[in-house]
């Protein structure tokens, strides 16, 4: 009979995506987080004189091609030299276990190793309690998020805690996704632009400043995984991963030719 436990861990997704500030122009707007639009004009006919400035968000998703799983080879005992006997003879299951499944040893890493003494409270069954308590943890990385759940299965039969399962993207998924959303966001500039330019009898020329320094973007949006055990192990659904980028534009302005409008 195949044991699991799959119940006991979080399924998150994850990533972080970082943007660059860029100047087409003159010095870049700072971000303050908050979406703003404002229209400023004067008597004085030059373009350089009206200014249309707006902040645009956009977004994009896509499924994830990565999964990390975390599990860890934990033991306690009276002894530290027997606990770290135990861990290593717990990782050297584990990372049969893993080999077996057909997960390479390079994407297997260690990621937190410690053995220290501990204090438990006294009870009839253990009257002294534990001295020491050793974690070796690890974080498996897998191409194909459909071995999540394989992965965790031969983790826990092999005696390992599965802490958690994380899904995210590669670094080149991750980077068109980024460029997705803030192509959107630009977009979305546009067009706030355009309408606020209308509303003020004024034209749209050109781009002043771009700011994509993005202090509120780079959220990553989580859609909650399936998770269950099935006859055959456990299952693993996730969701897509949604990246939200924002910008600030200035765009350079004129007076609207309204001889031109007329015919």
């Amino acid at each position: 009979m195949r044991t699991t436990v799959a119940a006991a861990f979080g399924v998150a997704v994850v990533i972080a995506v970082g943007l660059v500030g860029l100047a087409l122009a003159g010095g870049a707007v700072a971000v303050d987080g908050a979406a703003a639009q404002e229209a400023t004009s004067n008597d004085h006919p030059s373009v350089g004189d009206r200014t249309v400035t707006v902040a645009g968000e956009g977004t994009a998703s896509a499924p994830p091609d990565e999964a990390v799983v975390a599990v860890a080879v934990v033991a306690e005992g009276d002894d530290p030299t027997a606990v770290g006997d135990d861990l290593r003879e717990g990782s050297e299951a584990l990372r049969s276990a893993l080999a077996d499944a057909g997960v390479e040893d390079d994407r297997v890493e260690t990621t937190d190793y410690w053995i220290r003494e501990t204090w438990r409270e006294p009870s009839e069954d253990e009257p002294d309690g534990p001295a020491y308590r050793g974690v070796h943890a690890y974080q498996v990385t897998l191409d194909d998020v459909d071995r999540a759940g394989p992965i965790v299965d031969a983790s826990a039969e092999a005696g390992a805690e599965v802490r958690w399962v994380a899904f995210t993207l590669s670094d080149e998924r991750r980077a068109d996704l980024r460029d997705e959303a803030l192509t959107a966001a630009m977009d979305d500039a546009r067009r706030q632009a355009e309408t606020l330019a209308a509303a003020g009898d004024l034209r749209l020329v050109g781009v002043r400043t771009v700011d994509a320094a993005d202090r509120r973007g780079g959220v990553v949006f989580e859609d909650d995984a399936v998770e269950e055990v099935a006859a055959t192990g456990t299952v693993i659904e996730p969701g897509d991963v949604t990246v939200r980028s924002s910008v600030r534009v200035t765009y350079d302005a004129a007076p609207r030719d309204r001889e031109a409008d007329d015919a």
